[in-house]
């Protein structure tokens, strides 16, 4: 994602769009800014993660877009990796188990474990933005469950991942 100059994702104040870059050869392109239903104007898109998953590509993401739970939410987008039209989705809003009234906001996908890793400042939390975990995959998913000390602490906590060890 690019944000304005004044924008990190973190606060609501800037206006962040996801792009995507195309392999040409052995360079990349410039970013490519992804569709309008994706990137709706007035709104901010920001932290994607992206899982390759049953021959789809499927992009979680942070929006503020209308029709949410609250101020930033989770959604994704998919698209057939096997489909000769390479069109993503409309996005689809990941539910009551994950979103709050609050921001939810870098998610990271665990294909290894089925788990949805995201970082909430909506819920119970020892302070600020916690981690919480959620078993499942695209829109169905288990309640959100606080990861609890040592991962969570009274500061800003987010951008958690694993790798292939765990």
């Amino acid at each position: 994602n690019q944000c304005n100059e004044q924008g990190n994702g973190l606060t609501g104040e800037e206006s962040c769009a996801l792009y995507y870059i195309v392999r040409e050869g052995e360079t990349w392109s410039q970013p490519i800014r992804m569709k309008d239903y994706i990137n709706i104007s007035g709104t901010s898109n920001a932290h994607p993660f992206v899982v390759h998953l049953d021959r789809k590509e499927i992009i979680y993401f942070s929006s503020d877009r209308s029709g949410g739970h609250g101020g930033k939410d989770l959604w994704f987008i998919v698209r057939d990796l096997t489909s000769e039209i390479s069109e993503y989705t409309f996005p689809t809003n990941l539910g009551k188990n994950i979103n709050s009234a609050g921001d939810e906001i870098a998610p990271f996908y665990s294909a290894n474990e089925g788990n949805l890793y995201f970082s909430s400042n909506g819920r119970v939390s020892i302070g600020g933005y916690d981690i919480f975990r959620s078993k499942g995959s695209e829109a169905f998913w288990e309640t959100a469950e606080n990861l609890g000390l040592p991962f969570n602490s009274v500061a800003e906590d987010f951008q958690y991942r694993t790798n292939s060890s765990g």
